[in-house]
């Protein structure tokens, strides 16, 4: 069975949209094609755009989530907006893919999950180096109260 596919779009177009998120989406190019991106610096929307042939660019997200209506959102903006953009895209009925951390305090990442619950899109956050041996270490070094909480 075939499959049409995800249509996708990315809020910020900064180093991890740049070197993560649009790379890997080039490469699930028979299931996914980005259509849009969307940056408050309009440069670099324009630039995300063009290096990857990418049809749409805006200054708006808002304007682009309403005029495209993407299936799937990354969200890849300074962290200070994720929550705001996660929410907009999960309210124009996308799945979200969001950098982390989701939101400033626990408060605001309950109210994005809620949200999120009560649809019915799917949300992931991008932990990747939540397996990095690095990661792991500090981890059990808290766990164990050598280093606190």
């Amino acid at each position: 069975m075939t499959y049409p596919k995800l249509r996708v779009a990315v809020i910020g177009n900064g180093m991890i949209a740049n070197a993560a998120h649009i790379p890997a989406y080039r490469n699930l190019s028979d299931r996914v094609e980005i259509v849009a991106v969307a940056d408050t610096r309009l440069q670099a929307a324009k630039e995300t755009a063009a290096r990857y042939g990418i049809p749409k660019w805006y200054e708006d997200p808002q304007q682009m989530l309403d005029e495209v209506h993407p299936d799937w959102v990354s969200v890849c903006t300074p962290n200070n907006y994720h929550k705001h953009w996660s929410i907009q895209a999960l309210r124009a009925g996308a799945h979200v893919l969001c950098e982390k951390p989701i939101a400033a305090n626990a408060r605001d990442g309950q109210e994005f999950y809620r949200l999120a619950k009560n649809g019915r899109s799917q949300v992931l956050v991008a932990h990747i180096l939540r397996r990095n041996a690095s990661y792991i270490k500090i981890r059990d070094l808290i766990r164990s109260g050598a280093i606190g909480r």
